[in-house]
């Protein structure tokens, strides 16, 4: 009588474990942007820029402290954030704002961005993959360099 009960216990267990994990659908599935969709803002920092002013940055524009001490969240408003290496060899940073986030807080967070002086450029609604006014950047015009066809040279040619 033990080893039934036993075995109704665990299906019972199982049964309600996979319905806790089910899945109800794609629309509860949260899709982040990324390099080839439209962001709401992208930003790129100078070339000299260092780690540390960086953080700093991000620490005081992008991040607010949690009132407990330990880490930190995004800014009110901002719904995704990306970091690091965006356009060819430029880093910085891709912000995306929430659907519910104010006009003030998307204006405040623009703002600050453009007024740093690490942030070389800024962008809004653009998709990073197709920026291609930067120099040294994969998107930008390549420069044509001379066709390089091979020469016919006849084989008798004396080489001294």
């Amino acid at each position: 009588m033990k080893i039934i009960l036993i075995l109704y216990l665990s299906f019972l267990v199982l049964c309600f474990q996979t319905k806790s994990c089910s899945h109800k659908g794609s629309d509860d599935i949260e899709q982040w942007k990324g390099l080839d969709e439209k962001n709401d803002i992208v930003f790129l920092y100078k070339k000299d820029v260092t780690y540390d002013e960086r953080k700093k940055f991000e620490d005081s524009v992008l991040f607010e402290p949690y009132v407990k001490g330990y880490g930190h969240a995004h800014q009110e408003g901002i719904a995704d954030l990306l970091l690091g290496r965006i356009v060819g060899d430029y880093d910085g940073g891709i912000v995306d704002f929430s659907a519910n986030s104010t006009s003030t807080q998307r204006e405040k967070l623009i703002k600050a961005i453009k007024a740093s002086p690490l942030v070389f450029r800024v962008y809004e609604n653009v998709v990073p993959n197709e920026i291609d006014d930067l120099p040294g950047s994969k998107n930008a015009e390549p420069s044509r360099s001379p066709d390089a066809r091979p020469t016919k040279v006849p084989l008798d040619t004396d080489r001294n």
